[in-house]
């Protein structure tokens, strides 16, 4: 079921009000203009250029572009200036054609024309092919500049990050150039066939402006972990969690059944550190999207329980998810006749006569097995079930 499909039944369960979750419909078909408008594109990076930013100010940006595969058809570069966050083009400049002939790295400048904006702003990269310039489906992400406002070329103070210090298992945050880089690691504790838990490693980018407009988004306990689910960068990570690699034994998850794919993603989660709202947000309350938890690399159970319920839903998965509201707590929930092995101690839930397994996100639990087995409420396929009268009341009041 969709998650619009969810969301429409969610607006007609009875006695809750929409306001209280901030449920709304999210056009996920946005277009793009030379001029205005709003630009939509993949936060994915093109396999076929690496760009790297050389310098940029109001009225111009350069940059070096590395080709790394060769081009069936030529492509043009077009740098896209836009309003950071909302992401509304103020103008957009083509740059040269490129093709398979040229020299495998080139430097490449846009010149705009000077203006004056309150808000700040950014520069896009972007690359399509020639014969499809105007179908911006067929743009491809490059990369982006750091904000700045254009009154005085300064960048925006970056927003206070957890320190790696504080976290459970080590990583590494560079801030770079428009995006975060991301190292995780993390250990298989549990379920281990091996005597000795493996070390798991993986690096990811994400660009500082999806992380500030996740950080942007109204909230709410079910409409954030629907964002999450929804999410075109959580399917972008998911992609990539084939690249998990074993440092001790030089195994990559993508050489792994199933059983121990799904091991080591819900140990990546479990891995992040727990923190309650209060310390992380100076908030008594707030709602992670799944991308937030992934720079912050810390979240409470509602945070993490988005993360790895989004990651479950999707390849090499494809599960069914929920969430389970037991109280003072939350967690994500997976079909049983989805998962690829089953034990006779799992805990499971009846939702409607369909059996959902427990996965604990928050502490290095095996999966199937919680503490809280007194759940008040689940979210499934778009309803909100009460499983003890009165509970709702309790759990988002």
């Amino acid at each position: 079921m969709s998650a619009f499909s969810r969301r429409k039944l969610l607006s007609s369960f009875a006695g809750i009000s929409i306001s209280t979750f901030g449920v709304s419909k999210i056009s996920n078909k946005l277009t793009a203009s030379q001029n205005s408008g709003t630009l939509h594109i993949p936060s994915v990076s093109s396999r076929k250029f690496v760009c790297t930013i050389d310098s940029y100010s109001n009225t111009h940006i350069s940059l070096w572009v590395n080709q790394t595969q060769s081009l069936e058809e030529r492509h043009r570069l077009i740098a896209i200036k836009n309003l950071f966050t909302e992401k509304s083009i103020v103008s957009s400049v083509k740059g040269p054609e490129i093709n398979s002939s040229d020299q495998s790295r080139i430097k490449v400048s846009f010149n705009f024309e000077s203006n004056r904006i309150e808000k700040p702003v950014q520069y896009t990269i972007v690359a399509a092919p020639s014969s499809r310039i105007n179908n911006t489906n067929s743009y491809k992400y490059l990369t982006e500049s750091d904000p700045f406002r254009i009154e005085n070329q300064q960048t925006i103070s970056s927003v206070s990050l957890t320190s790696p210090s504080e976290t459970r298992w080590p990583y590494s945050r560079n801030n770079l150039n428009g995006t975060y880089r991301i190292n995780y690691t993390w250990k298989d504790e549990e379920e281990s066939d091996h005597s000795e838990p493996k070390t798991w490693n993986f690096t990811q980018r994400i660009g500082k402006s999806d992380y500030e407009r996740a950080r942007r988004k109204s909230k709410g306990p079910l409409k954030t972990y629907e964002d999450t689910i929804e999410s075109n960068l959580v399917t972008h990570f998911s992609r990539n969690l084939h690249k998990f690699s074993n440092t001790e034994e030089g195994e990559y998850l993508k050489d792994t059944n199933e059983i121990e794919k799904l091991q080591a993603v819900v140990k990546f989660v479990q891995s992040l550190t727990y923190r309650t709202d209060v310390r992380s947000r100076n908030n008594f309350e707030y709602f992670r999207d799944g991308i937030e938890t992934l720079v912050d690399t810390v979240g409470d159970c509602e945070d993490t329980s988005y993360l790895l319920a989004a990651l479950l839903e999707r390849e090499p998965f494809d599960y069914s998810t929920g969430m389970a509201f037991p109280p003072s707590h939350a967690l994500p929930i997976v079909k049983q006749s989805d998962l690829p092995y089953t034990r006779d101690d799992f805990y499971t839930i009846d939702v409607n006569g369909v059996q959902y397994v427990p996965i604990e996100s928050t502490e290095l639990a095996p999966i199937g097995y919680t503490q809280y087995k007194n759940t008040l409420a689940v979210y499934t396929n778009g309803e909100l079930r009460n499983i003890n009268p009165g509970a709702i009341t309790r759990i988002f009041e």
